[in-house]
């Protein structure tokens, strides 16, 4: 997702397809603002790579937990899984 367009009939597919089935959809492996963007249009409900959060430590992660929490609430898209 994010390098060709062509991809978003097979994702959108397998996201509605999920959420008929009442599940909730994570994309993995999200590396760019794009993909993320690209996800949101096409209703992933968390996303998590790279470009969400980097590998870190445990304060890392605790600055990063506190953060998301202020944004979670805002309905803007994939959250961070």
């Amino acid at each position: 997702v994010g390098h060709d367009a062509s991809d978003d009939p097979i994702v959108r597919s397998i996201v509605q397809l999920a959420h008929s089935l009442g599940m909730t959809v994570v994309a993995e492996w999200v590396q760019s603002a794009e993909q993320l963007q690209r996800l949101r249009l096409l209703g992933c409900d968390h996303a998590q790579g790279n470009h969400v959060c980097s590998p870190t430590d445990e304060t890392g992660l605790r600055d990063f937990v506190r953060r998301a929490a202020h944004s979670l609430g805002s309905g803007a898209g994939p959250t961070p899984a």
